[in-house]
């Protein structure tokens, strides 16, 4: 998990956008998606960069 958070980010940034993320569930995942980051020292923004700005504001709005 701590070798691939590039994937891990893609997989919630997918949940989101699909709305099978919500509530108390999607405020603990994307807590634990913030750590990784963080612990792995991932920049999440290249990775957002190349998603479409209706994405990007989805992924915004949770992570910050």
């Amino acid at each position: 998990m701590l070798s691939q958070p590039q994937k891990i980010f893609v997989v919630v940034v997918q949940a989101l956008e699909a709305e099978t993320l919500q509530g108390q569930i999607a405020t603990k995942v994307i807590s634990s998606a913030k750590a990784l980051l963080q612990v792995t020292g991932q920049d999440p923004s290249a990775l957002l960069a190349q998603m479409s700005l209706e994405t990007q504001q989805v992924v915004r709005a949770f992570f910050s």
